[in-house]
């Protein structure tokens, strides 16, 4: 798929010097932040989720003393 968005000059100037930083192209630089910014809506997505979850009473917590017991894990 191909997109084509119109930048304002000041936003354009900015991903053209990140991109030249970075040594990769401003295409490349989109799609990465793009992807990391979905990954992070996904994650927001499933953590409201859970939350209401928890607050439905449909899920409990569990105190990490318990987790630690279980899976040995420490500092």
């Amino acid at each position: 798929m191909n997109l084509v968005l119109r930048l304002p000059n000041d936003l354009q100037e900015k991903l053209d010097a990140a991109a030249q930083r970075e040594g990769v192209t401003p295409d490349t630089l989109v799609i990465s932040a793009l992807r990391e910014h979905l990954a992070e809506m996904e994650d927001i997505i499933i953590a409201e989720e859970r939350l209401a979850d928890l607050e439905a009473g449909r899920s409990k917590t569990v105190p990490l003393e318990e987790l630690v017991a279980i899976y040995g894990v420490e500092d």
